[in-house]
């Protein structure tokens, strides 16, 4: 149980449990505790446990910047932009959360501030894809990034995930991005209701 309730980003089986005579009857045993241990999280205070994570980043965060830690302010800004969106997403008890990423940094961000909800991550490479589904929490799709239009991509991931049944209409969805259509950087983050035709602004 104590990786589970630190709530760790992978567990591994070792020793005897990984080399012995039944080694997928320890993976499903591993994998039942895990969902248990998860669940029972949720049931008992999951979302105060997610939003003090947030918190308590946001906290440090302000402690860093205002002491003599260095920390710089591309860092600042997507960490804060980070527990903000996990945070939010705990007060409003949104259903995911999506991220749109480059190189999984932002997505990772996420995933230290531990939400209750899923992170449903988006990124264009396979070895960036690959490489979250390490993160707790994280579940990662490939797709084209923003090759035209930046609200077409998104509303082209909510039609994704509610043909997939991971959405539902009238769901309330927060929305990170530090991608663009143009080498600019711009970090954002929006609160959307999930509709039948894609998503709306809340």
């Amino acid at each position: 149980h104590g990786p589970q309730q630190q709530r760790a980003d992978a567990l591994m089986l070792s020793g005897e449990s990984a080399a012995g005579l039944h080694p997928m009857k320890s993976l499903d045993v591993l994998r039942a505790v895990a969902l248990r241990t998860e669940q029972q999280q949720l049931e008992y205070g999951g979302h105060q446990a997610g939003g003090g994570v947030a918190s308590g980043m946001l906290e440090r965060l302000y402690r860093e910047k205002s002491g003599e830690t260095k920390i710089s302010e591309q860092e600042y800004i997507s960490e804060g932009l980070c527990a903000s969106a996990a945070h939010l997403a705990e007060q409003l008890n949104v259903s995911a959360i999506f991220v749109y990423t480059k190189r999984g940094y932002m997505a990772s961000l996420l995933s230290r501030c531990r939400p209750s909800c899923p992170i449903f991550a988006f990124t264009d490479t396979d070895a960036v894809r690959r490489r979250m589904n390490l993160s707790w929490g994280i579940v990662p799709f490939r797709i084209d990034l923003f090759k035209d239009n930046p609200e077409r991509t998104v509303e082209r991931t909510f039609k994704l995930l509610r043909a997939r049944d991971l959405i539902k209409e009238g769901e309330l969805v927060i929305v990170v991005s530090d991608v663009g259509p143009t080498a600019d950087v711009i970090r954002s983050i929006q609160v959307r209701y999930v509709t039948a035709s894609g998503s709306a602004a809340a």
